[in-house]
């Protein structure tokens, strides 16, 4: 799951996951396995899951 590709933190789609500090796990996730990430700027930012296209929504930060 992530934003709309670059939408939150600036970066190309290939640039997005390199550094390990962007709203994507850039991977698939084990059953019971977590990752999270802290917003740190105010906006609403939507998302979709590449890996359940039926999946999507939206994350309001104030």
């Amino acid at each position: 799951v992530h934003p709309t590709h670059a939408a939150y933190d600036g970066t190309s789609l290939s640039e997005h996951c390199p550094d390990g500090n962007s709203f994507d796990a850039c991977r698939g996730l084990e059953n019971g396995e977590e990752y999270s990430y802290k917003f740190e700027k105010t906006g609403t930012w939507k998302y979709h899951d590449h890996l359940r296209p039926g999946q999507a929504g939206t994350i309001v930060v104030q």
